[in-house]
């Protein structure tokens, strides 16, 4: 959606391939966005370094020109507290801690890390776009959470999709749209 509302706006495929970047550490994801782009804007490549394998939370993921214009995810919501959790979840939520520092109040969630990284690799003015638990929104837990986006971003657009948008998923959901540094 997104790719062709840039082509309406007149940015040709060549210059939106040229910018696009994506880090997932599931290779065959990166490989289908790798296809769906290249069908997308009609048969061009994205280069290799620009979709690669990594951490997105962990891994140096610098921009060449000082940060990015746009970022956009759904970023795993995995709470290290629960049974959902990770082989070796002590040790990353651990390192997360020590990262990114403590938002969610002694109930670490990877997309709270998710939203201090994607607002640290932006540009001034940059924006930020997740689709992420709508507990966000009033979970007393995560009020450090909200204070930094606050301090570091302004908000610029909170959906609340009322119920969970993903089947088989039992949590409600919020798309937010940050803007870096306003």
């Amino acid at each position: 959606v997104i790719y062709s509302e840039l082509e309406r706006k007149g940015i040709k495929p060549g210059k939106i391939l040229k910018s696009l970047y994506g880090v997932d550490n599931d290779k065959a994801a990166l490989e289908l966005t790798g296809i769906s782009l290249r069908i997308k804007s009609g048969g061009q490549i994205i280069p290799p370094n620009q979709l690669v394998k990594g951490d997105f939370l962990l891994d140096e993921l610098n921009h060449p020109n000082g940060g990015y214009d746009l970022i956009i995810g759904n970023p795993p919501y995995i709470a290290y507290y629960s049974r959902e959790s990770q082989p070796n979840s002590e040790r990353v939520k651990s390192d997360l801690v020590k990262r990114y520092g403590n938002f969610g109040g002694g109930s670490a969630n990877t997309f709270l890390y998710f939203i201090v990284r994607g607002i640290e690799l932006l540009k001034d003015g940059g924006m930020l776009c997740f689709i992420v638990p709508d507990k966000l929104l009033w979970n007393r837990r995560y009020a450090s959470i909200r204070k930094h986006i606050l301090k570091t971003a302004a908000p610029r657009l909170l959906y609340t999709t009322g119920e969970s948008i993903f089947p088989g998923a039992t949590v409600g959901n919020v798309i937010v749209i940050l803007q870096k540094g306003v």
